[in-house]
């Protein structure tokens, strides 16, 4: 089928996979501009009865509605189209760059314990959500979890739909849901054909025991208990050094009777969060190097209405470190010009020149720190964390350091290691606004509000006149305290400071406009939103966001044109998920 063009537009590149339930490609989309990849799924359906034809085409598109309500999360694939051709059914979904779990997790190398919290979190934050929508997923294994290259964050795919309406009509009449997942991660009700909520916590809950031993999974079956005097348990805790808390969660996520198994996501994530230190629901967010660049953040509104995305600006700066040592002079000049090159943000020269001078002089602690900020600035966040830590092996006291150590360690997710970090740097300069903005944005993430809001504080009390500090306050006060009011009193402080800094101001009524609208304030919302994009022609989330506020008004013209710019904008800015859920609105306001 290569080069076979599908409903006139996805022009068939590669075969991905296929089976008795249809097959996967990759396809490249001719009617977008620049030719993406895309991911289209075949549903392999052979009958001629026309009643099971018309059975099949209604559960078809069901399923596809729920993709797309499902696509909407930042970690499940966006549906870009779904059509029929030749009575044979078509998904067209989002391409995701990156490589599955499986590749992760190896044979005879078994993972940290932290490595596993944080694995269990993040998973069952996506789950929480595809369960509030009234879908079980069924099929959680190692391959169905991808790590997106971009930001290393995981990507629920492949919900079978396409398996079990296949599944549902054999032949023609439909029957009682079919056991669809795999066996080494699927638990006794769903192979039954009896699937439940707490059957996918039962697929991560072996898939962390997989983990954990390191097993290839074809082994996985062999842990359930012929010895034990309770059929079907797992027993696995005899074979690795684990903390009792953990392993009693895990546990509890695989217990054969599902009756007895948690419940809910949400009650593992409350037990998790008791003994680990990650968050399930938020990015880290830690200082960027441009105090021009807003910083993306998802918020969580009302039910009424769901807006999109708010910019987060991070005071920032390429501190020049106060401990300089005395290198050679060669070793001087080569710093000096690095410095230069990244003030003109030229990071892979500043990086050459960076690495010239620890050359010359292998303990020049400042250029370590100088060559963690270029690889920070070109988001290699590992390269910035070991430079950063061997900046601070030179110099205990290098607070610099210690805050971008901080910084990048937010960005491996590693928020714990980060607030320690940002804590020492405070410890040797109380008066360091980047530490402490950084330790904010790592306890939000640890989900200590109290203390993210004590930091954002002080940030702006050592500079009542900085506007991004109140912005910074605000997108917490609506984050985690849902405290639309002091949010709106921070923006409204922001946009007091703003008279020469239109960049920052219309961040400020982006933000503002967003606790508007949870507050179901609508028509405010629009004007901020309005104002945002006159004070930054550019700006893509203020057009989207009030896009999503046309749509909830019943302006369909107005929407559609919100998400059109948007989309062209985000497509410009590399904005990727920006443009899918733009492109994915425009599809549900079009008649």
């Amino acid at each position: 089928m290569i080069g076979q063009l599908l409903d006139g537009r996805y022009e068939i590149v590669q075969v991905l996979g296929g089976g008795a339930f249809g097959k996967t490609f990759l396809a490249k989309d001719l009617k977008r501009p620049t030719h993406p990849q895309c991911v289209v799924k075949q549903l392999s359906y052979s009958s001629q009865d026309p009643l099971a034809l018309s059975a099949a085409r209604r559960l078809f598109k069901k399923e596809a509605e729920i993709l797309e309500k499902l696509g909407r999360h930042d970690q499940i694939p966006t549906l870009l189209a779904e059509f029929e051709q030749d009575k044979e059914f078509y998904l067209v979904q989002q391409l995701i760059d990156g490589h599955p779990l499986h590749q992760e997790i190896q044979p005879h190398q078994p993972w940290h314990e932290q490595q596993v919290t944080q694995l269990l979190t993040e998973v069952l934050s996506i789950l929480v959500f595809v369960h509030s929508q009234g879908v079980i997923h069924r099929d959680i294994k190692p391959s169905n979890l991808m790590r997106r290259s971009t930001d290393r964050r995981l990507v629920l795919i492949d919900f079978g739909a396409v398996k079990e309406i296949n599944a549902q009509i054999p032949h023609g009449q439909l029957t009682p849901t079919a056991a669809v997942g795999t066996a080494a991660y699927m638990p006794m009700e769903q192979f039954h054909g009896f699937p439940q909520f707490n059957s996918d916590i039962y697929a991560l809950g072996m898939i962390a025991i997989q983990a954990l031993l390191g097993l290839p999974a074809h082994d996985l079956t062999k842990l359930r208990g012929n010895s034990s005097p309770t059929p079907g348990e797992i027993v696995w805790r005899n074979q690795v050094k684990v903390s009792p808390a953990l392993a009693d969660v895990i546990d509890k996520m695989v217990v054969a009777d599902w009756r007895s198994r948690y419940q809910a996501a949400s009650e593992v994530l409350a037990d998790l969060s008791k003994i680990a230190a990650y968050s399930p629901g938020f990015s880290p967010l830690p200082t960027k190097i441009s105090k021009n660049n807003p910083i993306p953040l998802k918020i969580p509104v009302k039910p009424s209405i769901v807006i999109g995305v708010i910019g987060l600006i991070a005071v920032s700066g390429i501190g020049f470190a106060v401990y300089r040592q005395l290198p050679i002079t060669q070793a001087v000049a080569f710093y000096e010009r690095g410095r230069e090159k990244l003030e003109k943000k030229d990071k892979s020269e500043a990086i050459k020149e960076f690495t010239q001078a620890i050359k010359l002089n292998p303990k020049y602690a400042e250029a370590y720190y100088e060559r963690a900020n270029a690889h920070f600035l070109a988001s290699n966040f590992q390269r910035a964390a070991e430079d950063a830590s061997k900046a601070i092996e030179l110099n205990k006291n290098y607070f610099e350091a210690y805050s971008r150590h901080c910084a990048a360690l937010l960005l491996l997710q590693q928020p714990q290691k980060a607030e320690e970090q940002c804590t020492q740097a405070i410890k040797l300069n109380a008066m360091y606004g980047d530490a402490y903005l950084n330790r904010a944005n790592a306890r939000r993430n640890l989900k200590n509000k109290d203390g993210a809001l004590a930091d954002f504080t002080k940030l702006i009390d050592l500079n009542l006149n900085d506007p991004q500090a109140y912005i910074n306050r605000g997108v917490l006060y609506i984050e985690q305290f849902q405290d639309y009011n002091k949010a709106i009193a921070d923006y409204n402080q922001a946009l007091q400071l703003t008279t020469n800094k239109p960049d920052i101001a219309a961040i400020a009524y982006d933000g503002r406009g967003n606790a508007l609208a949870a507050q179901n304030k609508l028509q405010g919302a629009i004007d901020d939103f309005t104002q945002a994009i006159e004070h930054k022609k550019d700006f893509a989330q203020a057009y989207f966001n009030r896009g999503r506020v046309y749509a909830a008004l019943g302006s369909r013209e107005e929407a559609i044109q919100d998400f059109e710019k948007a989309d062209t904008l985000c497509s410009q800015q590399g904005l990727t998920n920006c443009a899918k859920l733009a492109q994915s609105f425009i599809q549900q306001l079009q008649p």
